[in-house]
């Protein structure tokens, strides 16, 4: 009969060592946090969402019946570690922008050439809620649409639009939910260009690069 044998102290510190490490090595990195918020531009009827990691944010500006064709518009900006946005030169012609990013809100000022500044305000969307900001392209160009969640148990509100590929003059185009308001099986959001057969499936908004 064999009798098996116990590895030296050594041995065996070397093996444990071994597995662990084998072990740390396939496992993934954790996803940086995501932030969603959505609100309101005081004094008009454009909504705003922002998409936000720790050192990126993505606003988007969507003007409702009276101001779709001049309020909407998307910014990509820097979030700096106290919040504070910062939108380099150039980057949204006709607008400037700045503002706050914190956990829990955010809060701004967004201004159009040949306007006054408008203030804005948004939170942060609950968990587990058809909230958010959806995005897509269709023939029309890109489409972005804002649904807040804001007065439950009322029905979430809902503004999006597209804007058309030109660079000079694109049009823009109001969109509105295919039927009722729900999300597909695989989490997006269909809808239709507004006075068109368009259709297309959006889903949420992609978070901005760390």
């Amino acid at each position: 009969m064999s009798i098996p044998r116990t590895p030296p102290p050594a041995l065996a510190l070397f093996l444990a060592v071994t597995a662990v490490g084998c072990g740390s090595s396939g496992t993934a990195p954790a996803p940086a946090p995501r932030l969603v918020f959505t609100g309101e531009v005081a004094g008009t009827d454009a909504r705003l969402a922002v998409v936000a990691t720790a050192g990126h944010a993505r606003f988007y500006f969507c003007g409702g019946a009276t101001s779709y064709p001049t309020m909407t518009t998307w910014f990509a900006t820097t979030r700096h570690p106290d919040g504070a946005i910062d939108l380099p030169d150039g980057s949204t012609p006709g607008f400037v922008l700045s503002g706050d990013v914190g956990q829990d809100s955010v809060s701004g000022s967004i201004t159009r050439t040949g306007d006054l500044p408008k203030t804005f305000t948004a939170s942060r969307i609950p968990s587990r809620s058809i909230a958010g900001l959806y995005e897509g392209t269709s023939g029309c160009g890109h489409v972005g649409v804002i649904v807040a969640d804001e007065s439950p148990p009322a029905p979430p509100v809902v503004q999006g639009a597209c804007i058309g590929s030109s660079s000079s003059a694109p049009s823009i185009e109001q969109v509105n939910p295919l039927g009722a308001l729900e999300l597909t099986a695989s989490g997006t959001l269909r809808v239709v260009v507004a006075g068109s057969n368009e259709e297309a499936e959006i889903a949420a908004a992609a978070a901005p690069a760390l």
